[in-house]
């Protein structure tokens, strides 16, 4: 059951990963304040983590 969740877990982390750099670069790109772009950083730091957690299990 494992072996079929962690390739899910694993693509996922990566997408949303990179979603949130897109969003974190359109924030900067906008020039919002750092209130703004925390967020999509924070969920990058996490996304990074998962991923990072499911490739080595």
């Amino acid at each position: 059951m494992l072996g079929c969740v962690l390739p899910v877990a694993t693509v996922t982390a990566a997408a949303i990963r990179l979603l949130m750099i897109g969003a974190a670069g359109s924030h900067l790109k906008a020039r919002d304040s750092a209130q703004a772009v925390a967020p999509a950083a924070i969920t990058t730091l996490v996304a990074a983590a998962l991923l990072i957690l499911s490739l080595t299990v």
